[in-house]
């Protein structure tokens, strides 16, 4: 086995990747070029691909597109949403009135539990902060259903 290396390391040294005017063997030149040749399509594989790739999903799905920015926008949303919220918190530390509850909820005097719970399910679908609404409003609407439920 060592006789093996010993004889492939001496073979090497004795090679050169010229002839006696400098230019390379053919054999030399086209080893690289397949080189040159699968470097580059390693290099396609990994980042033309999956470009090209993406290019022809939205294509065909150009209704995704403006799904994904729905989706990102909301998302981005509901981030902010929460970072106010510990503020938001400490800022509404006051206690409603029941004619303040009243009014936040569009209601009248003399409302049942019923009407209430259908005014604040009515508003908490479009304000709540999972649809990009206002973690504040929602806390207001909250602490005025909360108020009026148990006078």
């Amino acid at each position: 086995m060592s006789s093996i290396c010993i004889n492939i390391i001496n073979h090497l040294q004795k090679s050169t990747f010229t002839d006696n005017i400098g230019i390379p063997y053919l054999n030399q030149v086209i080893c690289m070029w397949f080189i040159f040749l699968v470097i580059f399509c390693i290099i396609g594989v990994i980042f033309v691909l999956p470009v090209v790739a993406l290019f022809i999903f939205f294509l065909f799905k150009r209704n995704s597109i403006i799904n994904m920015s729905e989706i990102i926008t909301s998302t981005l949303n509901r981030v902010l949403n929460e970072a106010n919220t510990y503020t938001n918190i400490k800022s509404t530390g006051s206690k409603l009135s029941r004619q303040e509850a009243l009014e936040i909820l569009g209601l009248q005097n003399g409302v049942t539990h019923e009407q209430i719970n259908a005014a604040y399910h009515k508003l908490m679908k479009s304000i709540h902060p999972d649809r990009g609404g206002s973690p504040y409003l929602a806390q207001k609407l909250n602490e005025a259903r909360d108020t009026l439920l148990k006078q």
